[in-house]
């Protein structure tokens, strides 16, 4: 069979660096990230953003170590006491919630019908309904003990329950958290409105350690 065949690869925002789907936060952090970078092409800072911190801003890039007293790495520590479970308002335990949050939750769409069909779309639908049902019955109650969940590594930026972000800017306080790469599944904290000014102040405290 001789059929031309279109293969269609979705990646996620960032994967390249900069993108067209950039907003101006994203396009600030590069042009920090490239500037504060030793070797910005080396290590695709770019991309991945740099190391970096000064009374200004702080600049940390995704980290992979797996340690447990990374402040970017580490996560929750808390015994299974500290998680209480409910079904409709009635607490249970983890392995009767389990069991129930798995019982009323039905199948992906994908695994249901093809992706674009009629069928796909209406059970998609229902689908995600469903979900919406099933979490309206469920809740967790979570009260934090360990250090993780209560000082969340703050002497880096970090928040309870969140760790250290991979961007702060300490005189107004803006975090940023991303997935592996600048732009990817972005949680911010704190105003974004003066980037401009943002942008300013961290290219000026860069030129004051370069003249340092």
């Amino acid at each position: 069979m001789n059929e031309d065949v279109i293969v269609r690869v979705v990646v996620p925002k960032g994967a390249f660096g900069a993108s067209d789907d950039d907003d101006a936060l994203d396009r600030v952090l590069r042009q920090i990230a490239i500037a504060a970078s030793p070797d910005a092409k080396g290590e695709w800072a770019e991309k991945y953003g740099t190391d970096v911190d000064n009374d200004t801003f702080m600049m940390h890039r995704y980290c992979w170590c797996g340690k447990e007293d990374c402040p970017w790495c580490a996560g929750c520590d808390c015994p299974d006491e500290a998680y209480a479970h409910y079904i409709d308002g009635k607490e249970v335990s983890e392995a009767e919630y389990d069991a129930a949050w798995n019982e009323a939750t039905p199948p992906w769409p994908f695994a249901k019908h093809k992706f674009g069909t009629p069928e796909f779309e209406a059970y998609d639908v229902w689908w995600k309904g469903e979900l919406e049902k099933r979490n309206a019955r469920f809740n967790i109650i979570h009260t934090p003990t360990c250090f993780f969940c209560i000082d969340g590594y703050k002497e880096h930026g970090g928040e309870p329950g969140k760790g250290a972000p991979n961007f702060w800017y300490k005189p107004t306080g803006i975090k940023v958290w991303w997935y592996k790469y600048i732009g990817r599944d972005t949680g911010v904290m704190g105003p974004t409105t003066d980037l401009g000014e943002m942008l300013a102040a961290c290219m000026a405290a860069l030129e004051m350690r370069e003249v340092a």
